[in-house]
Parts: C-alpha cells; structure tokens; sequence
C-alpha cells in the first residue's frame, strides 16, 4: 500500500468520525424541563386563579366537537384562561432534525409566547422565541443559525398556528363568542376564527378540523397560512395528532405540522406537561413585540428562510 493510498484512507476515516460525533449529537435525547415557576411566579397569584372544570357536552358546539371533549376530558374540560406548556420537539432545520426543548406561556384566545432551546450533545447551540403578542407575530433565534422574521404575513400565519395548537392542548375557551362553528361533513368541522386586528377582516383566519373516527378526537387540522414573510400566496398547513398520551384523567396530543408543499412533517412535538391559571404578564413584558412591527427577514443565508412555523 503506497503512502497516497494510506492518506486517503486516513483521509476518510477522519471525516467519518467527524460525522458520527456530529450525527451523534443531534441524536442525543434531551430532558424533559419543567419551567422553575417559583422563580417566575409567587403561590399567592397561583392561588388567586380559578381553576375547574366546564361541562363537555354543550349545546351551542358542533357533535364532532363534542365527542372530541368527552373522549379528551371524561371528568370535564378544565377552565383555561391561561397555561404554560413544557416539552421536547425535533424541527427539521436545512434538512437536519434538531433536538429541542420549549415551554409555551399562553393567554387564550389572545396571546402566547414560546422559548425554545435547541441542543447538541446536550449543549445549548440555539436559543429562540415566537410569539404573538399585542397582535404582532414575530420568530427570533440566535446561535449558530441566527434568523430574525417578523412582518403582517408572519403575524396572520403566527395567530392561525396560536389557535390550532391551542386546540388540541385544550387551552381554547369553546364559549368564546368570536368564534364561529360549521359542520362541514359527517366527520369533520370548519372554525371561522375571529380576525388578528379587529379593524381588518381576515379572509384566511378558518381551521378545517377532522376527527378519529373510532376515538373521536381531533385527528388532523388544515389551514391555509403564510410560509414565512417572503412568501407570495397563502399555502396548506398541516397539524396532525399523532398519538393522545393518558395524562391523570385526561389526554394530552404528539403531534407534527407539515407545510403543503412538503412530503413529510418538518417538526414534531411531545408535550410533557401543562398547567393552567398561571399568570403570564410577567412573562409577556420580557419580550417587547413593537420592536418586531416591521417586515424583516434575516438569516445566515440571506434570503433563505431556515426555520418555518
């Protein structure tokens, strides 16, 4: 074996090891977090929220609908006004799936705020937020794939994703009188939400809803949304339910989302926990959503928009 020979084989060698070490990190499984509420809230404000349950059968919702609730909450659907939600998540990002933990603080109906860390070999390489807040929608990461998005599409897209999510975790106040309900089918149900700014109609704010048809639990959720401020027309959006894991006496969804011009799921969450009625201003007042009223795209890759809700 001559000594050219012996460099290409070290050569290649070096590079594999390289790529194990790399796909090794990305593969690493991250904990399960849950957000450290005493350093966030004090006991006397938790203790000043309601709590309870709603009925599940109710007259004014379509029959879908209603079996989704008594499938989901057999003692009854818990009162929500506010929640945080905490769990793990992988999102395909330049066609790498990235390991990631994330904890969601929403007011429903109105407003959510989402921190997300991503990991590799268990260290912190990116940390980011969404939101919509005050009727802004906005996406900030910093690390190694910084990315700053923000815009009137990015909003619209921000609050249609909000309610859908907030579906199937169950953080959607269903006596809200802003939204409308039509059964489409036998076995599906179309949502007209209510418009992002009050002032302005939204024509693409509806949520095509369709049923397990032996559980009756939300199965998939269509929409038509925004890929990104960048984008010239609204697409497909997908949110499909996975699995429904037995969380105390009520169920809790794994679920995925999928662009329409995509084959398969580009992120996919598990959901680890959530607890309602916490107080999420203090929250809220650490991120200022003015800064964010512009349109704005900016990525390590100009023009190339890496991470899409």
């Amino acid at each position: 074996m001559n000594s050219l020979t012996i460099v290409g084989y070290t050569f290649v060698g070096f590079i594999t090891f390289l790529l194990v070490i790399f796909w090794s990190g990305l593969k690493r499984p991250v904990k399960s977090l849950a957000p450290n509420l005493p350093d966030i809230i004090n006991t006397e404000q938790i203790e000043n929220f309601g709590g309870g349950s709603v009925g599940t059968k109710r007259a004014h919702l379509p029959v879908p609908v209603q079996d989704h609730l008594v499938s989901v909450y057999p003692e009854g659907q818990p009162a929500i006004t506010t929640a945080v939600v905490w769990g793990r998540a992988r999102y395909r990002i330049s066609g790498l799936w990235m390991p990631l933990r994330y904890e969601t603080w929403c007011q429903s109906g109105k407003a959510f705020l989402r921190h997300l860390t991503f990991f590799w070999h268990g260290k912190t390489i990116i940390k980011g937020i969404d939101f919509f807040l005050d009727s802004i929608g906005a996406l900030q990461a910093n690390g190694v794939i910084p990315m700053n998005e923000s815009g009137k599409k990015v909003t619209e897209s921000q609050w249609i994703s909000f309610w859908a999510e907030s579906l199937v975790l169950g953080l959607v106040d269903l006596d809200d009188e802003r939204l409308k309900w039509k059964e489409a089918d036998a076995g599906s149900v179309i949502l007209e939400l209510p418009p992002f700014l009050e002032e302005e109609p939204c024509d693409a704010c509806f949520l095509h809803l369709w049923f397990h048809s032996k559980t009756g639990r939300i199965e998939t959720i269509k929409a038509q949304r925004y890929q990104g401020q960048l984008a010239a027309e609204r697409i497909a959006w997908f949110l499909h339910v996975k699995k429904w894991h037995q969380h105390e006496t009520n169920w809790i969804p794994e679920y995925t989302v999928r662009w329409g011009n995509q084959r398969k799921p580009w992120c996919h969450y598990r959901v680890d926990g959530i607890r309602r009625d916490v107080p999420v201003d203090g929250m809220f007042r650490q991120v200022n959503p003015h800064q964010y009223e512009k349109d704005k795209v900016r990525s390590k890759k100009r023009g190339k928009q890496r991470m899409k809700r």
